[in-house]
């Protein structure tokens, strides 16, 4: 009964929103802007709870060249967010309800939360890397295309092409492929996630300044 209370909360926004469109395309049930404010809040919370599982990392007797790897990997999934919602998105759309938006965004609280664990669990030895390892670009993964589905909302001079969807898909599952040679070296392994996420956060940040100059 719990598990059909949570995704009758899931499915009927959804439900209620269009019924409400159908009857009404002049009214806005939900101010856009707002909601994309409030959604982007809690994304920060979970970057911050991100970064609190991850301290451990940056003590006097832990702190490496392993820790700044992890700590690129949280700093570039965060650029590719922000970028993403912050300047690619149109949020002056009456017409729109911005539903669709809040089903997207628990793909990336659900991706975010599990780069969290995985993060933690690959520094510790206890932990099978290859499971910490799949774990963590299952995550990147769900982000990511989190992120990529808003593109609906975006600009019109800001449209993603289809080179630019498979490059942001086939990074993380380039890299992991890749990181099963390397299962023993977990430096090596968080150096991979950081340079998949730093060229996805770059291609973001590049797409941006590129349309904002035509």
């Amino acid at each position: 009964m719990a598990a059909l209370g949570v995704i009758a909360t899931w499915l009927l926004p959804a439900i209620l929103v269009n019924r409400t469109r159908q009857k009404n395309m002049a009214i806005s049930t939900i101010n856009f802007p707002h909601l994309l404010e409030r959604l982007s809040l809690l994304v920060i919370i979970t970057f911050g709870e991100m970064i609190i599982g991850i301290s451990d990392y940056f003590g006097v007797e832990t702190l490496s060249i392993f820790s700044v790897a992890i700590f690129s990997v949280v700093l570039n999934l965060f650029m590719v967010y922000i970028v993403e919602v912050d300047h690619l998105i149109e949020d002056k759309q009456p017409s729109v309800t911005g539903n669709a938006a809040i089903y997207w965004h628990y793909l990336i609280f659900f991706g975010l939360n599990f780069i969290t664990v995985s993060l933690k669990f690959l520094g510790e030895d206890d932990v099978s890397a290859r499971f910490s390892v799949s774990l963590l670009y299952l995550g990147i993964l769900l982000s990511t295309i989190g992120v990529l589905l808003h593109a609906t909302y975006n600009k019109v001079s800001h449209q993603f092409g289809s080179s630019f969807y498979c490059l942001q898909i086939s990074l993380p599952v380039f890299s992991f492929l890749i990181s099963f040679l390397f299962l023993e070296q977990k430096l090596v392994l968080a150096t991979l996630a950081a340079l998949s996420t730093l060229i996805q956060a770059v291609s973001f940040v590049r797409f941006n300044m590129k349309n904002q100059l035509n």
